[in-house]
């Protein structure tokens, strides 16, 4: 065996080690997602209980502390912002880096409105079916469309079995995991037609 075929094939053999280490990796830090998801679920179905019986206001700060935390964790998932959410005479507010929404750019409030819907989807047990609209993925740049891809195929559609898209992006239709998507395509004729994309394959 020449030396330069053993000196390849010990790079082959490191690179390969390598490619295992960020596997496992991978692994491991989905797995904490996916634990913590779960543990805030379970807050928040306690936090639900709650709120159906009558009990002192104490108890809706309890829950609307719960719904912040699931907020901010998810939004620690696409984003490095502090969300925090308080009650107010009119309702709920929400505070972002001690900002209020309204003061943030376009790209931050997707990104705020992204956490906070899907918390609010996954705190209701009853839910199977995630419906996303196009406006998941308005306003976000390549970066945060990323985020969002990951966030939603590694932990998020393990949560409900039925997941209603519409999208423009390819690339978040195949987060999801979709077997099939109905594209709808304006042609030369200005009539809109349908084909059916297989994402699956």
């Amino acid at each position: 065996v020449k030396r330069e075929h053993l000196t390849k094939l010990g790079e082959n053999v490191q690179a390969i080690r390598k490619r295992v280490e960020l596997a496992e990796a991978g692994i491991a830090r989905k797995s904490r997602t996916v634990d913590a998801i779960e543990k805030n679920i379970m807050n928040m179905n306690a936090a639900v209980a709650i709120m159906y019986e009558k009990m002192p206001a104490v108890y809706y700060n309890i829950f609307l502390t719960k719904l912040s935390d699931f907020c901010q964790f998810l939004l620690s998932e696409i984003s490095d912002m502090k969300i925090s959410l308080g009650a107010t005479e009119d309702g709920i507010s929400i505070i972002v880096d001690d900002k209020e929404v309204k003061q943030l750019s376009s790209g931050e409030r997707q990104r705020v409105r992204i956490a906070t819907t899907l918390a609010f989807s996954l705190m209701a047990p009853k839910t199977d079916t995630l419906f996303i609209d196009e406006v998941f993925d308005t306003a976000l740049d390549a970066e945060g469309v990323e985020d969002l891809a990951k966030l939603l195929s590694g932990h998020i559609r393990t949560y409900f079995p039925k997941i209603v898209m519409v999208s423009h992006r390819s690339d978040i239709a195949m987060s999801v995991g979709a077997d099939r998507v109905v594209a709808i395509t304006k042609g030369k004729d200005d009539l809109s037609t349908m084909k059916e994309i297989n994402y699956g394959q």
